[in-house]
């Protein structure tokens, strides 16, 4: 294999490897958008119950069932703190949570799409450093008549 072969192969895997660490980065903001989504939905649930006590309601118990209930009291929610725990807080300090996680995972959001373009971007060197690598190893094969 000459030079150039095997600086062709050392670039496609570096590609490789780059490709492979943009798709994980794509899967990661997916979700953190996600969740992102699924806060602001929390906290524009929250805000509209202010007015719903008393009222009845369905309410998601998973896999997309349902049971009916009455919203006894609107001012507090039960808000998960993570490993299963949970703990009542006003709406009040529960949005003010939900706001503060919200901007939390926008900073981490922001993080990894700068992230993601440097990365791209290198991929893009890369490509076109594989392309002029290419064209080399054609020249040379020509040259050698193979």
């Amino acid at each position: 294999m000459s030079e150039t072969e095997s600086k062709y192969q050392q670039l496609l895997s570096e590609e490789r490897v780059l490709e492979d660490q943009l798709n994980d980065m794509q899967s990661r903001i997916e979700i953190i958008t996600a969740q992102i989504q699924e806060h602001v939905n929390a906290s524009v649930t929250m805000s509209n119950l202010k007015n719903e006590q008393g009222h009845d309601a369905l309410i998601p118990i998973g896999a997309q069932i349902y049971i009916k209930g009455t919203i006894s009291d609107a001012n507090k929610v039960l808000i998960g703190l993570g490993a299963g725990i949970s703990v009542e807080k006003t709406v009040e300090q529960a949005s003010a949570d939900l706001e503060a996680r919200v901007s939390n995972m926008q900073k981490l959001l922001t993080s990894l799409r700068d992230e993601y373009a440097k990365i791209a971007e290198k991929v893009n060197s890369l490509r076109s450093q594989l392309g002029e690598t290419a064209q080399e190893i054609l020249k040379d094969r020509k040259k050698q008549g193979k």
